[in-house]
């Protein structure tokens, strides 16, 4: 399960991202003054409210404050027992604090709020609770009301709002209150879920499983979706080659016996293969949903 500390975090960061940033799991490096991100104002407006005006909230600098920031929630879990034996009330609260700190250390560059809800999913499965993170999934009512509290948490120093949040979807361990056709995504799913892709990626055809994957910075899926263009492409030379000009319909596709790839305009192989590449991307690099700071 682990040991619930900063190492454990860091862990987690670098499993889900592992194939996305070079520098998954480790504490970011900068700025050097607080970050900032800007974000509608929660306090003096209500939650979704059109009007509310977009003002800055800040996060910690990157440096040694940082890291003892970090370090001091999780002497504090540990303190507790790791929230193992308290009842719920008194876990929501304790839940809440610990992570409302930590959100604003917010230790790494990109995937705070995915590794958080890994984190926090497994201490709670651990002491006897059930946090459904499928409920604060993108385009749902709790993701808003979870980023808000967020939020006010950083503006007010205080995590009671997000204690109200957190509380509606704490339940126990052994309660199974999940409607069918809503299947909670939890930590075993999500983890199966990502063994199984990057097996997949793994059993390319390109170099092997442990040959070093092109281009850096790109997802297996990408080029995934790549070699699928290609096919494609192949397919469509193919079939002019044999047909001559009746082989492909369409103005930008005029290939004829003999030329290949040349009949290919720029623009029409920038519109097959972009859009299928930027699908296939979007499906492993957004699996988990964007991250709403």
């Amino acid at each position: 399960m682990g040991c619930f500390d900063y190492a454990h975090m860091k862990a987690i960061h670098r499993y889900i991202f592992q194939d996305v940033y070079e520098w998954a799991g480790q504490e970011r490096v900068g700025p050097a003054t607080f970050m900032v991100k800007m974000g509608p104002d929660v306090v003096n407006f209500p939650v979704g409210d059109p009007q509310a005006p977009l003002v800055p909230y800040r996060y910690f600098p990157a440096g040694p404050e940082l890291g003892r920031a970090v370090e001091e929630q999780y002497r504090r879990i540990a303190g507790l027992d790791w929230l193992r034996g308290l009842d719920r009330e008194r876990f929501v609260v304790e839940l809440a604090e610990v992570w409302g700190e930590l959100n604003v250390a917010h230790s790494f560059r990109e995937g705070n709020t995915r590794s958080q809800f890994v984190f926090f999913s497994q201490l709670a499965e651990q002491a006897g609770w059930r946090l459904e993170p499928s409920r604060f999934a993108p385009g749902t009512p709790g993701r808003e009301e979870f980023v808000a509290a967020r939020f006010y948490s950083q503006a007010t120093g205080r995590n009671d709002r997000l204690a109200q949040v957190l509380a509606r979807e704490v339940v126990p361990a052994r309660s199974r209150g999940v409607p069918e056709g809503r299947r909670a995504a939890t930590r075993k799913r999500l983890g199966k879920q990502i063994e199984r892709r990057l097996a997949a990626g793994r059993q390319r055809p390109d170099g092997g499983g442990d040959a070093p994957y092109r281009g850096r910075g790109r997802s297996r899926r990408a080029w995934s979706g790549m070699r699928g263009c290609r096919r494609r492409i192949r397919a469509r030379t193919r079939r002019s080659m044999r047909y001559g000009r009746r082989g492909v319909s369409g103005s930008s596709l005029t290939m004829r016996r003999g030329r290949g790839l040349r009949g290919l305009s720029l623009t029409r192989l920038w519109t097959i293969c972009v859009p299928a590449t930027r699908s296939w991307c979007g499906s492993w690099i957004g699996w988990a949903g964007p991250c709403p700071t």
